[in-house]
Formats: C-alpha cells, sequence, structure tokens
C-alpha cells in the first residue's frame, strides 16, 4: 500500500474523530465564522462546521437546520466519495491490487482541466 494512501486513510480517520470526540456544545456554542464575528452577515457557509459535526453523528435534521445547501448536496456526495475511497483502498490492501477510486478520479480528471487551462 503506498503512503498516499496511508495518508488518507489517516487523514480521514483523524476528521472523523475531530467531529466525533468532542461533545456537540464544542462546535455549537459560538460562531466561528470570520465573516459573521467581522461584519455581523451571515455567509453562505455559515452553520457549515456545526451542520457538519451533526451530519457525521446521523443527526440529519439538526444539520440541515444549520446548513440546508451543504446538507442537501455536498456532504452526501463527499461521504460517498471518501466511503468508496476507504473501501477500494482496503479491498486494495487485501488482494494486492491497485484499483483506482471515485475520488482519486475525480480529483486527477480536475488536475488535469485545471493543468489545461
Amino acid at each position: 500500500m503506498s503512503k498516499y494512501r496511508v495518508a488518507r486513510l489517516l487523514i480521514y480517520t483523524a476528521a472523523l474523530l475531530f467531529f466525533l470526540v468532542p461533545p456537540l456544545s464544542f462546535f455549537e456554542a459560538e460562531s466561528w465564522c470570520v465573516f459573521y464575528r467581522q461584519f455581523g452577515l451571515l455567509c453562505p457557509m455559515c452553520g457549515a462546521t456545526r451542520s457538519l459535526a451533526n451530519f457525521l453523528r446521523l443527526d440529519f435534521t439538526r444539520a440541515f437546520a444549520y446548513n440546508q445547501v451543504l446538507t442537501a448536496s455536498v456532504y452526501p456526495v463527499a461521504a460517498i466519495l471518501v466511503v468508496q475511497d476507504c473501501l477500494v483502498i482496503c479491498r486494495d490492501a487485501l488482494q494486492h491490487t491497485k484499483t483506482t477510486s471515485m475520488l482519486e478520479f475525480t480529483l486527477k480528471t480536475l488536475c488535469k482541466i485545471g493543468a489545461s487551462n
């Protein structure tokens, strides 16, 4: 297994633990949004951290209350990509194969598009 794949698994695990170990009150105490703190206005990303913390704890109602757009569109797609990536990494490690996950394919394609512009 490549160091890159091990690093991805460690990053996924660390991110999951960051949102699951602390109590929800840690995230919900006050807004971390710099834009909101400076100007007192809500930005499109306001509530993203609180929404993600609730989404990862499978409390979709509260997650949707904090940020509807991310909860309904971005988080489910990201969750599918990350879970599929983890499954591909583990399967490849057990079967000693090298398969490209949807996440790897998407990132490589975006990098190629960006490099061609």
